[in-house]
């Protein structure tokens, strides 16, 4: 379907479940010719058997990236859930120079997955050379490269590959990034993309998802925080086609945009924040989570059930109003309010107490808040500063921590 014009879809679809329909009815009439024969219906499956195998191994002759796809496919997806953005933007046909980040050691591997034509990748020389590795990078198809003198051989590999109509992928970055952050594009696939036919395009993608990953150069305490339960999601987005005499400044801006618009589209897939806490309570529902030295310590779990019961409370409290502000200090009690006006569907207004009396009433009058959560304890510390909380306060709902504490066991 790939391969195929969009005014032919119906008909290489239809082309398809012809043959397979097909297939089918010949070897049902092939199982009645036998069993009217008296032929035993072993020899069948051992003749089916034979067909499968040399079927498989004329396409592993044939299409041996193909099988590679396939097994990279297959042990990638067990721990990482590649998406795939602007596929559309890869030519079916005609050579294609891909340049993209450099982000791990896998990189090609999420390449090769998210395209559905077979890619050349170039690689450093004395990593094909290893006598262990070189049989599979052959299979691949990889073009070597050295640094020096000896590149120049490796770049007219890469502009023959393109010129006879194929997917070449180089990480013009010439490295692993170190901080996660597309670095400085090297000029060496200008050179390739000089001997290549004026209809050759280059296509500019980003990765996203393997910094932090165990393949990636991140710091050890960068890769545990990132180490993923379940599966990582990576995304490989690709840019529209661009001509091949793209100099290296414009091919990285257009790199950052295919960045922005993938961080954009994670983010819009992004849980909320009171959904995210809930889930990673979920994960580590005794792991410490909040202490100060006014309170005994709580765990995530206990954490949760406390600004649940918050919510609870201030939903009830304040039906009617859509925005609660919080004036409260940096405390156990105050992340507990935080994340209870959250997850009870309000906005939320931190009220700045080391602001002056006017900075306060602005913020109210500004935001529309007719409800304010604090407690006495902190009230009374404040009237001692010599800020007029009274007057503040006037003509406010004053939700009070230490009214609702009442009701709650061992909050």
């Amino acid at each position: 379907q790939f391969h195929a014009a969009d005014h032919e879809l119906g008909t290489v679809l239809a082309a398809n479940n012809w043959i397979q329909n097909l297939s089918m009815l010949g070897f049902l009439v092939l199982t009645a010719l036998f069993t009217l024969a008296g032929v035993d219906s072993h020899y069948l499956l051992l003749l089916v058997a034979s067909v499968a195998m040399v079927g498989g191994g004329y396409t592993i002759f044939k299409l041996p990236q193909s099988l590679v796809r396939f097994i990279l496919s297959f042990l990638i997806t067990r721990r990482y859930r590649v998406d795939v953005h602007g596929l559309e933007n890869l030519p079916a046909q005609g050579g294609v120079l891909l340049l993209g980040n450099h982000i791990s050691w896998v990189d090609w591997a999420m390449v090769q997955i998210a395209s559905p034509r077979p890619v050349r990748f170039v690689m450093l020389k004395n990593i094909y050379q290893r006598w262990y590795l070189r049989w599979f990078f052959k299979a691949l198809g990889c073009i070597p490269i050295e640094r020096g003198a000896g590149a120049e051989n490796a770049l007219a590999a890469v502009a023959e590959q393109l010129n006879a109509g194929e997917v070449v992928c180089l990480f013009p970055e010439g490295a692993i990034s170190r901080n996660g952050q597309l670095g400085e594009l090297r000029r060496g696939y200008e050179r390739a993309c000089k001997h290549a036919h004026p209809d050759v395009r280059i296509v500019p993608f980003y990765l996203r998802g393997l910094w932090g990953s165990q393949f990636s150069r991140s710091s050890s305490k960068l890769k545990e925080l990132r180490n993923a339960p379940l599966h990582r999601s990576v995304v490989v987005a690709f840019g529209k086609p661009l001509p091949k005499d793209t100099p290296a400044d414009v091919l990285k801006r257009r790199i950052f945009e295919q960045a922005t618009h993938s961080w954009q589209h994670a983010m819009e897939e992004l849980p909320s924040l009171p959904e995210a806490w809930i889930n990673s309570v979920k994960r580590s529902p005794s792991a410490p989570a909040l202490a100060d030295t006014l309170s005994r310590p709580l765990n995530a779990g206990q954490a949760l059930t406390a600004s649940l019961l918050l919510a609870k409370r201030f939903r009830h409290r304040s039906l009617n109003e859509a925005t609660l502000g919080l004036l409260l200090p940096t405390s156990t009690a105050g992340v507990l309010a935080n994340m209870a006006t959250l997850l009870a569907g309000k906005t939320l207004v931190n009220l700045n107490y080391t602001a002056s009396q006017a900075s306060l009433a602005s913020a109210l009058q500004q935001a529309d808040i007719r409800t304010v959560v604090t407690a006495r304890r902190f009230v009374e510390k404040l009237s001692q500063r010599g800020l007029a909380v009274e007057s503040l306060l006037e003509g406010k709902q004053v939700i009070y921590l230490e009214d609702l504490q009442a009701g709650i066991s061992r909050f």
